[in-house]
């Protein structure tokens, strides 16, 4: 059976982790709502949304390896990483983002991140079941009660 996604593949860009199109530029905003040190966790759940969208996940996770300098794809894989670490920066306030500007591949960056917002603690898990034990239906319909409770 054929592989449908390989590196390097550039008949379909969309699956290609190494492709970018024509609407792929540094400045591009991959989510409305930017990073703000508060709001880690549904930050990250857009961001992978977003990055799984156009097939750029390998470059946060590990997945897709930089190639040796001699390989042909090397510079390919260099642009697209630092296009994914853009992506990643923009998507922050900029005092946040400034903090991890000389991070070395958007890998590095995401796991800087993660290690800095993404670690629990016991004030979070305090503060988020006194927020989950004030939240009542009221008036709110069984569809926004449910979501406001998948919020936590």
């Amino acid at each position: 059976m054929e592989e449908l996604r390989t590196v390097g593949n550039a008949g379909n860009q969309s699956a290609d982790p190494l492709g970018l199109t024509g609407q792929d530029n540094p400045g591009l905003a991959l989510t409305t709502a930017k990073f703000t040190g508060n709001n880690f966790f549904a930050w990250k759940k857009t961001i992978t949304m977003a990055l799984g969208a156009k097939s750029k996940l390998g470059f946060i996770d590990g997945t897709c390896k930089k190639p040796a300098i001699t390989d042909p794809n090397y510079q390919r894989w260099i642009r697209t990483d630092y296009m994914v670490t853009c992506w990643i920066l923009n998507s922050m306030s900029s005092d946040l983002s400034d903090s991890f500007l000389y991070v070395n591949s958007a890998e590095e960056l995401w796991s800087e991140i993660g290690e800095r917002y993404g670690s629990t603690n016991a004030p979070l898990i305090y503060q988020t079941q006194k927020e989950l034990n004030e939240i009542h239906q009221g008036n709110m319909t069984v569809s926004a009660y449910f979501t406001k409770l998948k919020k936590y």
